[in-house]
């Protein structure tokens, strides 16, 4: 299960916003089981973030370091498309 890695701590408190608040905050998961999956998702919301699944943990490094949805304020249409976007590989890797 990968959750609240890629946003600082304080933006915990910071950044969150009531459940259909047009540009509320969404924050991204991944894991191989769907029911963890829920959890994360019911806890972001109780939290005030809105949801997006990566999918299981193979995919879960579209949410680290030098990606496009990592530490963004995005909202969920958003960070759909930035992880959409994210290469497996960096550009200093690739070099």
């Amino acid at each position: 299960m990968k959750a609240f890695n890629h946003l600082y701590a304080r933006d915990i408190t910071g950044t969150a916003l009531p459940a259909g608040s047009p540009r509320r905050r969404a924050l991204g998961t991944a894991s191989d089981f769907p029911e963890a999956i829920e959890f994360v998702t019911r806890l972001y919301d109780e939290l005030g973030f809105d949801t997006v699944s990566v999918g299981p943990l193979s995919e879960s490094w579209r949410l680290e370091r030098d990606r496009p949805g990592y530490v963004a304020n995005l909202t969920a249409e958003e960070l759909r498309e930035a992880v959409a976007s994210a290469n497996r590989v960096r550009a200093e890797d690739a070099e």
